[in-house]
C-alpha cells in the first residue's frame, strides 16, 4: 500500500517532466495581462514554422470573403521552469542512500532543464544542419533523463513518506498557455463543411432527428470528406474549425550573380509578407449553438497552472 501511494504522488512530478519530450515549442509570446488589444498577431518566423503544415486547428477570429482572408487563433501549451521550485533536501537523519536520492532529484531537474533548452534550439534553428544538431543533443538528453527516472523510480520505494517531493505546488516546470493569429488566405474553390448536424425544429418544437438518409444527403456527393456539406456564409467569428493547408511554392533561388556588397543587389523588405500556406478545405468542429453570436470569443490570456 506505501509504495502504491508513493508512486501516485511521484506521478504528477513525472508527467511534467516527461511531456517535455511531445510538446511543440514555438517561441511565442504570452498575452500580456490587462492589455487592452489581446491580439497576438504571427511573426514572419511563426509563418515559416507553418509553412509545410497540413493542418491547423484553432478559432476563428474573422474572415474577409471580400478578400478571401481569414484569421484563425491558435492555442498551444508548454512548459517553463519554476522559479519558486525548491528540490527536496533529504530528510533531517537521512542515511547516504536517501541523500543520493536527493541528488538524484535535482540530476533529474538538470536534465529537463538541458531537454527545454534543445527544444527551444530546433525550434529556433536556422539551417538544417543546426536542427539536426539540437536534436541529437536532444535525444541524448532524453535518453538520459529516462535512465535516471528509472533509477528514480526503484530507489524511492526503498524510503519512507518525506523523502521525496510530493507536493503538487513544488514542482519543476509550471503550464503555460499561450496563442498565436495567423492570417491567411483561402482558395476560390475552398471547401467548406461541419461536423455537426444543422439544429432544426420539427413541428411539436422539439429538435429534429434525423434519419440515415438524411444524414447522407447533407454530407453531399463527396462522401471522401468530413461531416456534412456548409457554406462559406455560416463561419462566425469564436468558431472553432479546423484548416487543411496548402503550402506555398518554394522560395525563389537569389540570384548569387549579384555580389552581396553590390549597389545592384535588391535590398530586403523588412515588412514584406512572408510566404504563407493557404487554406483548401475549412472544417467547423463545434456548432455554436442556436444564437451563433458573431461577437470575438473572450481572450484567452497566458494562465499558468501548478
Amino acid at each position: 500500500m506505501r509504495q502504491r501511494w508513493q508512486l501516485a504522488c511521484l506521478g504528477t512530478f513525472l508527467l511534467v517532466l516527461l511531456t517535455l519530450g511531445q510538446g511543440e515549442v514555438f517561441g511565442q509570446k504570452k498575452a500580456k495581462k490587462g492589455a487592452k488589444d489581446d491580439s497576438n498577431p504571427a511573426t514572419a518566423d511563426d509563418y515559416k514554422k507553418i509553412r509545410n503544415t497540413k493542418n491547423l486547428t484553432g478559432t476563428l477570429r474573422s474572415i474577409e470573403p471580400s478578400s478571401k482572408t481569414l484569421t484563425i487563433r491558435v492555442e498551444y501549451s508548454h512548459y517553463e521552469p519554476n522559479p519558486k521550485y525548491k528540490p527536496a533536501p533529504p530528510p533531517k537523519g537521512a542515511t547516504g542512500a536517501a541523500a543520493a536520492l536527493a541528488r538524484l532529484q535535482a540530476q533529474m531537474y538538470q536534465t529537463s532543464l538541458d531537454l527545454q533548452r534543445q527544444q527551444q534550439l530546433m525550434a529556433n534553428a536556422r539551417t538544417p544542419q543546426e536542427q539536426q544538431r539540437a536534436m541529437n543533443k536532444y535525444q541524448q538528453d532524453l535518453v538520459k533523463y529516462q535512465s535516471q527516472q528509472s533509477q528514480y523510480m526503484t530507489k524511492m520505494l526503498m524510503f519512507p513518506m518525506g523523502t521525496v517531493n510530493t507536493n503538487p505546488n513544488n514542482q519543476p516546470f509550471i503550464t503555460v498557455t499561450d496563442y498565436k493569429d495567423y492570417s491567411l488566405e483561402y482558395k476560390d474553390e475552398v471547401v467548406v463543411r461541419k461536423m455537426f448536424l444543422p439544429q432544426e425544429f420539427d413541428d411539436t418544437g422539439n429538435i429534429k432527428e434525423y434519419t440515415k438518409d438524411e444524414k447522407e444527403a447533407l454530407r453531399g456527393k463527396d462522401k471522401t470528406k468530413p461531416g456534412y456539406e456548409a457554406k462559406i456564409e455560416e463561419l462566425l467569428s469564436g468558431q472553432e474549425v479546423k484548416l487543411t493547408l496548402t503550402p506555398p511554392p518554394p522560395p525563389k533561388k537569389k540570384d548569387t550573380k549579384v555580389a552581396k556588397d553590390s549597389k545592384d543587389a535588391p535590398e530586403e523588405d523588412p515588412e514584406m509578407v512572408p510566404d504563407r500556406p493557404t487554406a483548401n478545405t475549412i472544417v467547423m468542429t463545434k456548432d455554436m449553438g442556436a444564437s451563433g453570436s458573431t461577437s470575438d470569443p473572450a481572450p484567452k490570456k497566458g494562465k499558468k497552472n501548478q
